[in-house]
């Protein structure tokens, strides 16, 4: 019955869900998560309770809300502000006067600092840029970035002993890398978009 959306929903189909049931079971999971839905059933889930933590569990939602919080709850603050600013700066544009030229100027020098965009960016393009960076150094660029949370002590993530020059070491190298993960995501030729990526792998990959 779940081999094609025909087959479901025909009307001749000796089931105890209508035909109009069915198609606005299609319309909420598709077919793929219907047959998803029958494959937990048989599993084991086998009442509603059960069946929508499988599903839920299965669908991705609560890494993606995890993920919604870390990178951008967590930054709702400095998010919230650069609206505000960019708000204000239009209601000066239309009002001008001497005060508002100063109160623009001020606003202006508050929004050039993009760096909160700009690290969002380079979290973003970290598995989908097309940089050949082992997944240990994704992890741990990804945390340094604030993808696990943006306190200074999640960024660095926990200690592990080791001489000072070898975490001075690591440190140097580390903070190249990011530099680097920045610059490509700003403006630039292509070819010097390909060096800076060279430079990032060799430099993460370590």
């Amino acid at each position: 019955m779940v081999r094609s959306v025909s087959r479901f929903t025909t009307e001749d189909a000796d089931l105890l869900l209508s035909p109009r049931q069915r198609r606005d079971l299609l319309d909420c999971f598709g077919l793929f998560g219907i047959r998803f839905a029958v494959r937990l059933i048989r599993a084991g889930a086998t009442d509603a309770p059960a069946l929508a933590r499988e599903l839920t569990a299965h669908s991705g939602l609560e890494d993606l809300r995890r993920t919604l919080h870390l990178q951008f709850g967590q930054r709702s603050t400095e998010l919230k502000a650069h609206s505000a600013l960019r708000s204000l700066k239009a209601t000066l544009v239309r009002t001008p006067s001497s005060a508002s030229r100063s109160l623009g100027s001020a606003a202006d020098r508050l929004l050039a600092d993009t760096h909160v965009f700009r690290e969002l960016r380079v979290l973003s393009g970290l598995r989908t840029s097309g940089l050949q960076l082992r997944d240990t150094a994704v992890v741990l660029l990804e945390r340094v970035l604030g993808g696990e949370g943006m306190s200074p002590h999640t960024r660095r993530g926990p200690a592990r002993p080791c001489s000072r020059a070898d975490a001075q070491r690591r440190a140097t190298r580390l903070t190249c890398s990011l530099t680097m993960l920045i610059a490509l995501s700003g403006p630039g030729s292509r070819s010097g978009r390909r060096r800076r990526e060279r430079r990032v792998t060799s430099s993460a990959n370590v």
